[in-house]
């Protein structure tokens, strides 16, 4: 036996709190005959998000048609696109596809068509168009940043080994350079060309793109001088 308890959400986008005007955003926890949480899931009605982001997004009715034998239901769908990208969710479906590429909604969730709104876990299906997704338990919020908002560096060792090999934070925000290891080798710093071009700073600096820049990915190459 599974109990349900659900709490209401605020869900913020590029800094602005959304507003929902029919169906609100939950998070909903499932517990078991104990009261021992078996999951939690932050849902809401998914098409006010994807409006604001710029998609435009079209929903197809469900309908109903009949054949000689029986009753067939065509499942309603809702199909969003960007141009970069396309996302559809089939109603009563526990998938969803990005650009063709199938995920599935945690928690066995499926996709529920709740009056006019089509409500779905927010996570999953916004890490699928590159956003990146904050849930802070204390207030009960989902900060999403759009992919437009955010930079990604991904650090090349050229010759070496360096973790993490990539990171993504908001424009404007610093990330903090890493140390890479070559056997043999004394690292000097982080260069923008495999060539050493620019040096834009040495393990522990910080690094960022400008919040009005156009730059998605930043690719740092490691640079170094042989111990002799």
């Amino acid at each position: 036996m599974m109990n349900m308890s659900i709490r209401r959400i605020t869900i913020i986008l590029d800094g602005e709190t959304l507003t929902f005007a029919n169906q609100k955003p939950c998070f909903m926890v499932g517990a078991d005959n104990t009261g021992a949480p078996i999951y939690g899931t932050s849902v809401a009605p998914i098409r006010v998000i994807f409006e604001k982001m710029g998609y435009t997004v079209v929903w197809r009715e469900r309908s109903i048609y009949y054949t000689l034998e029986d009753e067939r239901v065509v499942y309603g769908s809702l199909t969003m696109t960007n141009g970069k990208y396309t996302v559809y969710i089939r109603e009563n479906s526990h998938e969803f596809t990005t650009n063709d590429v199938v995920y599935t909604f945690p928690d066995n969730f499926c996709a529920m068509v709740v009056g006019t709104d089509v409500v779905v876990p927010v996570r999953s299906i916004l890490e699928s168009v590159g956003c990146k997704v904050e849930w802070d338990q204390d207030s009960y919020t989902v900060s999403v940043t759009s992919e437009s908002n955010l930079f990604t560096v991904t650090f090349v060792g050229n010759g070496g080994t360096v973790e993490p090999t990539s990171i993504t934070e908001k424009k404007g925000e610093n990330i903090t350079l890493p140390l890479p290891t070559r056997y043999g080798y004394e690292f000097i710093g982080w260069y923008t060309s495999m060539s050493g071009e620019t040096k834009v700073g040495n393990p522990g600096d910080n690094f960022s793109v400008e919040s009005d820049s156009p730059t998605l990915l930043v690719s740092l190459f490691a640079m170094w001088e042989i111990i002799l």
